[in-house]
């Protein structure tokens, strides 16, 4: 069975992680011996963590997802531990994945540690626990509209949790909002 590419993907990076490439990549594996086998998944692997920090995090899902349904589709077949090892390759990709994604969190996070008044709100909130916004906007003197967007930044990354409904709204740190303020001394009295 040959798998078939549906479109290319546009982005060209040091590895070409388009799904072309993947569909290639997966055909290829299944004519190998068992000994090629093992050394092209192994340089499989090397070239995706070199190309990490080079490569868009779309990109990087849809190449793993692509291998993870091509690997899947061929295992059904005999020749287990060709299989085997194909497993193995789709766990080290979903490794490989799961790096990805914390290291764009933390870029997404320094990119909001950076701005106006997160400080401030961070240590609010280490400190007081779960607040209703208007408390954080009288406490902190800061415009309810920016205090909105800059609250809304914290929750998609996690920091922050938001509960309530439209009246009543109310904004705690997550275990890894705590976390984040330990590690990086922050509180009022810092």
């Amino acid at each position: 069975m040959t798998l078939k590419s549906t479109s290319s993907c546009p982005h060209n990076t040091q590895v070409n992680l388009g799904q072309s490439h993947a569909v290639d990549f997966v055909n290829t594996c299944e004519n190998l011996s068992i000994d090629d086998l093992r050394i092209k998944l192994s340089a499989n692997i090397s070239s995706l963590e070199n190309s990490i920090k080079s490569t868009a995090l779309e990109d990087l899902k849809t190449y793993v997802r692509i291998v993870y349904k091509g690997f899947y589709t061929k295992s059904e077949r005999a020749q287990a531990l060709k299989y085997f090892y194909m497993g193995y390759h789709i766990r080290k990709q979903e490794e490989l994945l799961q790096k990805a994604e914390s290291t764009h969190l933390q870029a997404t996070i320094n990119s909001i540690a950076s701005t106006k008044h997160f400080s401030r709100i961070m240590a609010f909130l280490y400190e007081n626990g779960c607040s209703q916004q208007k408390t954080i906007v009288d406490a902190l003197s800061i415009n309810k509209s920016n205090l909105t967007k800059k609250m809304h930044s914290l929750v998609s990354c996690g920091l922050v949790s938001k509960t309530g409904g439209l009246k009543y709204v109310f904004y705690e740190l997550t275990p890894r909002g705590y976390l984040y303020c330990k590690q990086n001394n922050i509180s009022n009295n810092s």
